[in-house]
């Protein structure tokens, strides 16, 4: 494995954690429509 594809790889898994924590906190918020 080269330096670059595990940097892609590590570039990839903070999107993917970004993204799971953002909709998480979203899920926390009162839905606007009720």
């Amino acid at each position: 494995m080269t330096e670059f594809s595990l940097d892609l790889l590590l570039e990839a898994i903070k999107l993917a954690r970004w993204t799971y924590y953002y909709h998480l906190k979203q899920l926390d918020k009162p839905d606007k429509d009720q």
